[in-house]
């Protein structure tokens, strides 16, 4: 089988992630598999290094909107996919599924698009959601399967009668297995880690405004993440005087290693899909606070492994859960023995990559 997988950005992220484990489980069985990606960065230096990947780097594949050069991207990706002549095309982000499905019209191969958190998502603006609707209506029809990571996302299509259950299925994305010791924690200070990029989606702003408040308390808030919001969050810790509360790791190779030395993950966001970050601190058997956005609601459960909180109510919200970690640090154990449990139950990686492995030969 051949499979040729197409994404738009290469800066290291939950879908990127995704479609790097796809890429080594497909050549582990046996198959021929393509990557082709509109930007050099981390996912395309990391499938670089792996034998048996034809990676093609295709700058006309944007994520802004270029008429331009969106014209030139789906007749330059046709010829591409006439090709390299793939039994799959599977699409990865909103542009590449766009894209992807406009240029593999009337082709011979079979096209699946991954939904990671849909365009017109909650915390999308409504002319900007109508939009990307119409576009995914239409979409629809030249697409064999689409797979959404969570359940959230399809509920979501279902009701914008966006898909129709013929062609969507729910394949929770998942981590590595690793082993698994129960959280004795010493810190003196209880450390939150949140891992995410500063960009628009997320909401690291808010997260910072909210703590003001209970700065005195005994808490550090470790961000890691790279983007162009991560300056503005500096500034803002500075002026705030939280200085003692807070800590900007940049990009890290070495996430694990920090969520080990947690005792909490936090996600303060504005809009999701199926959020990796915090399947991995539930692999790590981490209590979880997290706004209650997308399909977040799918993996933290409200007093049994974490705190969902509410954006609209700010530090309202966000304090009560910080503050009651700190408090109660048997209700922090108990909520990561559970964190750990959900992983095993719901999100190994095993299971999305054979499931995936199933579409594939399905179609």
């Amino acid at each position: 089988m051949k499979i040729m997988y197409c994404i738009t950005r290469s800066n290291w992220g939950g879908a990127q992630a995704h479609v790097f484990e796809l890429i080594k489980d497909q050549i582990n069985r046996g198959n021929e598999v393509s990557l082709v990606i509109g930007e050099k960065g981390d996912l395309f230096n990391r499938v670089a290094e792996l034998e048996q990947v034809q990676l093609i780097y295709f700058p006309y594949l944007q994520r802004s909107l270029n008429l331009r050069l969106d014209v030139q991207a789906i007749f330059k990706l046709r010829r591409l996919i006439k090709k390299i002549s793939p039994d799959i095309l599977h699409l990865h982000s909103s542009k590449a599924g766009a894209i992807g499905r406009l240029a593999a019209r009337g082709l011979f191969c079979k096209v699946i698009f991954t939904v990671h958190g849909w365009a017109f998502t909650e915390g999308v603006s409504k002319a900007r959601s109508f939009v990307y609707r119409y576009i995914e209506k239409i979409l629809a029809k030249y697409t064999d399967k689409i797979i959404c990571v969570s359940q959230y996302d399809l509920n979501l299509a279902m009701k914008m009668k966006v898909v129709n259950l013929k062609k969507a299925i729910v394949i929770l994305n998942g981590a590595e297995e690793t082993s698994y010791v129960e959280s004795n924690s010493s810190n003196n200070k209880m450390i939150l880690t949140m891992v995410a990029r500063f960009d628009t989606q997320k909401n690291q702003e808010l997260l910072i405004k909210s703590v003001e408040s209970i700065k005195s308390n005994p808490f550090i808030i470790q961000f890691i993440g790279e983007g162009p919001t991560k300056k503005n969050c500096e500034q803002l810790v500075h002026q705030l005087d939280l200085s003692n509360n807070f800590k900007f790791l940049g990009f890290r190779k070495d996430v694990q290693k920090i969520l080990d030395g947690s005792d909490a993950f936090i996600l303060i966001t504005n809009y999701e899909g199926l959020p990796i970050s915090i399947i991995e601190a539930l692999r790590e058997g981490l209590p979880v606070i997290a706004s209650d956005v997308g399909g977040i609601n799918e993996m933290v459960r409200e007093d049994y492994n974490g705190f969902l909180v509410n954006n609209g109510k700010g530090s309202i919200d966000i304090n009560n859960a910080i503050l009651t970690m700190i408090k109660d640090k048997e209700k922090r154990k108990y909520f990561g023995n559970n964190s750990r449990y959900i992983f095993e139950q719901k999100f190994t990686l095993k299971k999305e990559l054979d499931a995936v492995n199933t579409v594939y030969k399905t179609i």
